[in-house]
């Protein structure tokens, strides 16, 4: 480890062992009650609690608490909870179980582009098992990448090199996920609903020009 890098190590070591307080909790807790820091009432309960028990390894979990702690400062806290609990949580409990990743500092472009495809495909079950959205994948993709790219400024447990000089999450579903709106934006319309509107305006116009033929009948 070079002499910036230990420094830098040495600084999140010692900013771990002030344990600062966050919220009700402190840094070193499992569990961090967020509540004083709500600012909007329709909050809902279970995202003013970040629960980081599910992460099993400590070094992996020290890196999270660092970039949810980051995260605070930032962005909404019904963001960080998404960021952690659900995009995170995935590549942490599923990605990284199957392949016995246990810090992240583990990760290069390769394993970075194969987490991208493992999102790719993985089945959304509340779209009866079809895959996630183009810009579903880009939100799981983009948490991992974000925590990398501010972890390598501030020191944390990550890998040093740019996994990104080539390939992005942006990169990778961005543009998908554009075309896939205008797709729908412009979707032309199916050949039988056109020809239904076609005959209802034609026989909604027959009945009209009826109408005014009996209204003027009794004038002439």
């Amino acid at each position: 480890m070079d002499k910036k890098a230990n420094v830098q190590l040495q600084l999140q070591n010692e900013f771990s062992q002030r344990n600062p307080k966050v919220g009700n909790s402190y840094f070193q807790d499992d569990i961090w009650d967020l509540t004083p820091l709500v600012t909007n009432n329709q909050t809902p309960n279970s995202v003013k609690k970040l629960d980081f028990t599910f992460c099993e390894s400590p070094v992996m979990k020290e890196t999270l608490k660092n970039y949810a702690y980051y995260l605070l400062g930032v962005v909404s806290l019904l963001h960080v909870y998404k960021k952690i609990y659900a995009y995170l949580r995935v590549f942490i409990n599923e990605y990284c179980s199957k392949y016995n990743i246990d810090c992240f500092s583990q990760l290069n472009t390769a394993t970075f582009k194969d987490f991208a495809e493992y999102i790719r495909n993985k089945p959304n079950k509340r779209n009866n098992g079809k895959p996630l959205a183009p810009f579903t994948c880009f939100r799981y993709v983009n948490a991992l990448e974000e925590l990398i790219k501010v972890g390598q400024i501030k020191g944390w447990d990550v890998p040093k090199e740019n996994l990104f000089a080539n390939i992005n999450s942006a990169k990778l579903f961005l543009k998908e996920a554009y075309k896939q709106m205008d797709d729908r934006k412009y979707k032309e319309i199916p050949q039988d609903i056109f020809n239904k509107i076609i005959n209802s305006a034609m026989y909604l116009s027959t009945q009209k020009r009826s109408t005014n033929q009996l209204k003027k009948g009794p004038l002439i």
